[in-house]
């Protein structure tokens, strides 16, 4: 019987695209990487990746631990922190857009449905996502 070596899980690419996180910004500030805070904190840095893009809420003693690293304010970092989670579950609660198009008299509405779907397609294609 073989058993295999269990690594450490690694973040989610969409936990790294948030930039605009406050806690992201000020773990750059402090020169430090996702792999050096999983180890400290003793968890996986797939959880401390969802701590900065504020998937999950972050302990405080991380986040003052992160304000130290980076000589700033625990108060003030949470409450952007907050504000910052809380915009998103705005963002999401929002409902897609919806596109209305005015067709001349006389266009067949199938064929003119089939060019949007398959020019919305290549669009998703073309920016790396899926379609559907």
């Amino acid at each position: 019987m073989s058993f295999s070596k269990r690594t450490k899980a690694r973040p989610r690419p969409s936990a790294l695209k948030h930039p605009d996180s406050p806690l992201h910004r000020l773990r750059l500030q402090a020169g430090l990487t996702i792999p050096q805070l999983a180890e400290k904190f003793s968890v996986s840095t797939a959880t401390v990746a969802r701590w900065l893009s504020g998937d999950r809420t972050a302990p405080e003693g991380f986040i003052r631990a992160l304000a130290r690293a980076a000589a700033g304010d625990v108060s003030e970092i949470a409450a952007a922190q907050q504000e910052y989670v809380e915009q998103r579950k705005r963002r999401r609660r929002q409902p897609p857009p919806v596109i209305e198009i005015a067709l001349p008299a006389g266009v067949d509405v199938e064929a003119a449905q089939r060019i949007c779907t398959d020019a919305l397609a290549s669009l998703v294609t073309a920016r790396g996502g899926a379609a559907g």
